[in-house]
């Protein structure tokens, strides 16, 4: 006990406290995201005044769902194992890795600029009181993809910073 240093004990906490809070912040991503699939998927066809929008939360739902999910399980698998076996991978993998969900990143991003084009723009015009006019867009389509895109745009940095600093350490 006398040959570790003082800290360890405070150390252990800190890393147990960001796994285990990096871990309920995924599932509350997938649980948002699962929701812009079921939302998008329910009012298709309700928004006169951009018919883009439901498609949008289904893709960006679905895509959303899939990654978040995978880097859940990842997660999950980092978790179960040694340090020195996750480390012990090859570097072309760790590489490969990397590659692949900076490709599927940037498809996000991509998703998410076309969204925000498509929901920002008819902020002011948009109205939910009667169908038959073109600016409608159903309320509960229309609110959840406006704080879906703002939410994915905070996300999408946190995620882009914390990716650039992991990065860094392959």
């Amino acid at each position: 006990m006398d040959d570790y240093p003082k800290h360890w004990m405070g150390k252990i906490r800190k890393d147990c406290c960001l796994r285990y809070s990096s871990l309920i912040f995924l599932i509350i991503i997938n649980i948002l995201s699962i929701t812009a699939l079921i939302i998008g998927f329910l009012f298709r066809g309700q928004c006169s005044i951009e018919q883009n929008i439901s498609i949008y939360l289904v893709v960006a739902g679905f895509i959303f769902t899939i990654y978040y999910t995978f880097l859940l399980v990842l997660m999950l698998m980092m978790m179960l194992t040694d340090k020195e076996d996750v480390d012990s991978l090859p570097k072309r993998k760790r590489c490969a890795l990397a590659i692949s969900i900076s490709i599927i990143c940037l498809f996000m991003t991509a998703w998410l600029i076309v969204g925000c084009i498509w929901i920002f723009p008819i902020k002011l015009t948009v109205q939910s009181i009667d169908s038959s006019f073109p600016t409608y867009c159903q309320s509960t389509l229309y609110d959840y993809a406006f704080f879906y895109c703002c939410f994915l745009i905070v996300i999408c940095f946190i995620h882009y910073l914390y990716f650039f600093c992991m990065m860094r350490r392959i």
